[in-house]
């Protein structure tokens, strides 16, 4: 297979045909040296058309494989989209429409998303077939390398990076917004032998360790890479990550280094990497340097030669201009490369000829005072030359953070669908929008984007409209972080906390600790007032705020929003308090868990039971309510930490107390989490047989609450038990069901 050829109708009509031997082996995909080669191995007769179909057949396979992201699938991850796609339609035999609503497509995207797919699956076909020839492209865990149009020159730049990372291992591309970093940064990295990870830092989405250790643990192919341990942000998982790198001949380019100038975690870690670059390789593109980066890798970036400038002129579509006009040009420009973008955006119709071209070229430099910033001037005429709709469209679109989705975009624009897009279309060929490398996104060069956003900001109504809009198109992709974000920024704080507070569970699961607590502590900051939302509502958002920082590994972080809470709740009137305090001490005690405290963990359980009613005398079960629902959870939790102890008469104790308390009906939930207990008690005292019987009850009961990661818990449970007394057919068996239920569950479900 070459590059050069398009493989990808002969290889759709390959996949319609995937499970059709004999058609199959008609494919003049069948050709390939990979098909060959596989035949060639497996001794097989190349005229036999079983053969051939089979060989082509494992090979597309491979290829599929090669789309698999790392991790479990989530049908709502757009990093899965294809993968499953593919899976689904060709190997797994599904009608589109099943596989629409699987993947919550609708009918257009569902197409678009398989014509993307099979593109994809053709680059993994020639990436398989001729992997020396191929560009090191971005790696699993990794954005997309971008995708530089019309990148001339830098032939001194690129030479003295190259010599950098081979010499040093590490390179520092630093210069002002507009000068071409990303694009110099990208270009190089494409040029680099090694598999490169690419990371863009964007404020209040990624800008957290939590987002970069996980992103390099992927890259890496390691299993446990969310998780930032015991010992603080730079603790063992760190070290595995720092410790693995070397292992692999690796690139890693980290773009907007300067946005993480206030994070101490994230300059510890960037201070690490710095030390460790030479065992592989890093390059960091920022607007300034850190104090840890002493050694000088080059003067900050300039503007481009004006040779380049001029090349760069003719890519835009413009005649070249008189030399005299074109130095002066270049002169203003400081050959900066997005601002002769703008500049040459500024003078409306392209098609003019050259000599009109000059006129109002020599027009706009004479109007351009130059005691005003340049780029501001440029950007009044951007707007100016554009039409209402096109200046409409980009101060709206300021209000959105790139990458924007196209459907985010066309969402924004609040405009018919074709006719939006048509004006998305038209930004882009005029330079003052840029598509992402797989051509689903739009970004905004951060100058533009803060200069629109300044003025946006001039329309309160507007903008509120935009950032409403935004926040309902990212609600509709399942994003809440970016959802939330907008919410708040269009004054809806209670919206905001709202959502983040219903995908808490999920967010922490999928390792975006980070910005969640981020977002949830600037929500905190803007709920002071309890009358800003319902008591509730607070109290959720402190307690999840300190799970994040516990899930981070800042205990002492998640120790403080738990006192504070439980300080500001002391002084709440209302019978709902007691129940408050309760949800806060259980989740305190979990933080003294994680610092292995358990006397303290036990402290704070036991004050949390003090203070609701006590009803282990009553008559009769209390009915279900919130109070006796923490009663039980409190005593599981004290019963677990006894069990883990191996205190197995104060563990049943207690759990016989919390099966009392409860309701016969109501708080299932709570039930499983008692049974697992007993499960696990039964099991330390090698009573198997009594632990599967706790285990199986512990699953009726979290299955009967809808409670999916308690059903998670007790299949897991329940298969180690059933191997351990040697029955593996059984575990086997109920893992494959876990398998199943986790794979085929509506995504509403995946949220507990």
């Amino acid at each position: 297979m070459t590059t050069s050829r398009d493989w990808r109708p002969d290889l759709h009509d390959a996949l319609r045909r995937l499970w059709d031997p004999d058609r199959l082996a008609q494919s003049p995909l069948v050709e390939l040296s990979l098909v060959q080669q596989r035949l060639a191995r497996d001794q097989a007769d190349l005229t036999a058309t079983l053969d051939l179909a089979q060989a082509l057949r494992q090979v597309l396979t491979e290829a599929l494989e090669a789309l698999r992201p790392a991790g479990s699938p989530q049908l709502r991850d757009r990093r899965w989209r294809q993968y499953l796609l593919l899976h689904d339609t060709y190997w797994q035999g599904h009608d589109n429409d099943t596989v629409m609503r699987r993947l919550y497509l609708s009918r257009t995207t569902f197409y678009r998303e398989q014509r993307r797919a099979i593109a994809a699956l053709a680059q993994a076909l020639t990436a398989l077939s001729t992997p020396a020839s191929l560009p090191a492209g971005a790696a699993a865990g990794s954005e997309a390398i971008p995708v530089i149009r019309g990148f001339v020159g830098r032939a001194p730049e690129l030479t003295h990076y190259n010599a950098r990372l081979n010499e040093s291992g590490r390179a520092v591309i630093q210069g002002p917004p507009g000068v071409g970093k990303t694009a110099l940064g990208a270009t190089l990295a494409r040029q680099r032998p090694e598999s490169a990870f690419w990371y863009t830092f964007r404020p209040d989405l990624n800008d957290d360790i939590s987002s970069v250790v996980q992103a390099i643990g992927l890259f890496l192919g390691l299993d446990e890479a969310p998780a930032l341990g015991e010992a603080g942000p730079l603790g063992p998982t760190v070290g595995r990550l720092l410790a693995a790198l070397p292992c692999r001949d690796a690139l890693l380019c980290l773009d907007d280094v300067h946005v993480v100038d206030e994070n101490p975690a994230l300059r510890s870690l960037l201070q690490a990497l710095w030390a460790g670059a030479g065992r592989y390789k890093l390059l960091i593109l920022s607007r300034h340097q850190l104090p840890f980066m002493t050694e000088p890798t080059w003067p900050a970036l300039g503007g481009l030669s004006q040779p380049d400038a001029a090349v760069l002129w003719q890519q835009m579509g413009r005649p070249p201009l008189p030399p005299a006009l074109f130095a002066d040009l270049y002169q203003r420009t400081q050959g900066y490369p997005h601002l002769l973008r703008l500049f040459a955006a500024s003078l409306g119709d392209a098609d003019s000829g050259p000599a009109d071209l000059a006129r109002r070229c020599q027009a706009a430099l004479a109007e351009m005072p130059r005691q005003r910033s340049v780029y501001a001037y440029l950007m009044d005429n951007v707007l100016r030359a554009g039409s209402p709709q096109d200046q409409e469209a980009l101060l709206t679109l300021s209000a959105g953070r790139p990458p924007i989705p196209y459907e985010v975009a066309v969402a924004l624009l609040d405009q018919p669908d074709q006719a939006a897009r048509a004006l998305l279309y038209r930004l882009v060929n005029q330079h003052i929008l840029e598509e992402t490398a797989e051509g689903t996104a739009l970004t905004m060069h951060p100058l533009v984007r803060e200069f629109c956003y300044a003025l946006l900001a001039g329309q309160p109504s507007a903008r509120d409209g935009a950032h409403r809009r935004a926040a309902l198109a990212y609600e509709a992709r399942a994003e809440p972080l970016q959802a939330a974000h907008h919410h708040a920024a269009a004054g809806d704080v209670p919206q905001a906390t709202r959502l983040l507070l219903t995908y808490v569970d999920a967010l922490l699961e999928t390792g975006q600790a980070g910005p969640l607590a981020k977002q949830l502590g600037q929500l905190a900051a803007l709920s002071v007032a309890p009358a800003n939302m319902p008591p509730a509502d607070l109290v959720a958002l402190h307690v999840s705020r300190g799970r994040a920082q516990a899930h981070l590994g800042d205990d002492d972080g998640a120790l403080t929003t738990y006192d504070r809470l439980l300080a500001d709740l002391q002084n709440q009137p209302g019978p709902d308090v007691p129940v408050y305090q309760a949800q806060v001490y259980y989740w305190l005690a979990h933080a003294y868990e994680q610092q292995g405290h358990l006397e303290a963990a036990l402290a704070a359980l036991q004050r949390g039971l003090d203070g609701l009613p006590d009803d282990a005398t009553s008559a009769s079960p209390v009915p279900a309510s919130p109070a006796s629902a923490w009663q039980g959870r409190l005593l599981a939790r004290i019963a677990q930490i006894h069990q883990r102890r191996g205190h197995h008469d104060e563990a049943l104790a207690t759990c016989q107390r919390g099966l009392a308390l409860l309701p016969p009906a109501g708080h299932d939930d709570v039930v499983g989490d008692v049974y697992r207990v007993l499960a696990a008690i039964h099991h330390d005292q090698g009573n198997l047989a009594q632990a599967i019987a706790y285990a199986e009850t512990a699953l009726w009961a979290s299955r009967r609450a809808g409670d999916v990661p308690g059903q998670i818990r007790s299949h897991l449970a329940l298969a180690d038990y059933y191997a351990q007394r040697g029955d593996y057919t059984a575990g086997e068996h109920i893992m494959q069901a876990r398998l199943l239920q986790g794979n085929t569950r509506p995504a509403q479900e995946m949220i507990p």
